[in-house]
């Protein structure tokens, strides 16, 4: 990983390296190739899981079909949170990793329930953020369209009085 590899780039299959670092099992290379600058949250392509996912989808998706057990999958959604991974991003079938979590067939016992407790809390603090930076966009935008509208009332000329 100290090489200038291309952490972004895609086989043939559409897979990331790391997400073939996480079908490896390989928790270390994981956090090496996302310190180096691997995207958390670059869509790729996994048959096996229902088409374009995160490697948060993949983590959570592998739980709930028991690919991983709940322990390690907590280690890996707590690894990828710690490097900013979006629970709010949805996958090829449109569940984010929390809805994958939240489904009833989900393990809720050796950690299950943990992962879908601190996917709820990141989603939260998601659209937390999501909502503060749409409320000051949308003071920006009216803030803009009052000054627009002081410039336009400086600039037009006055109405003259006809003479009679």
């Amino acid at each position: 990983v100290d090489l200038d590899a291309e952490l972004q780039l895609k086989d043939g299959g559409k897979a990331t390296p790391l997400m073939f670092i996480f079908r490896g099992r390989d928790e270390v290379i994981m956090r090496a190739l996302l310190e180096k600058g691997a995207d958390v949250n670059k869509l790729t392509r996994d048959h096996e899981l229902g088409g374009e996912v995160t490697i948060l989808h993949a983590a959570v998706e592998s739980v709930n079909q028991g690919y991983i057990t709940p322990m390690r999958g907590l280690r890996v959604v707590e690894l990828l949170l710690d490097f900013d991974a979006k629970v709010s991003i949805k996958n090829g079938r449109g569940q984010t990793a929390l809805d994958i979590a939240k489904d009833k067939s989900f393990p809720k016992e050796l950690g299950g329930d943990e992962i879908v407790s601190i996917l709820q809390s990141a989603f939260d603090k998601e659209m937390k953020a999501f909502n503060r930076a749409a409320a000051k966009t949308r003071a920006q935008e009216e803030k803009r369209k009052k000054q627009q509208a002081e410039l336009l009332k400086r600039d037009l000329p006055k109405p003259r009085r006809r003479k009679k």
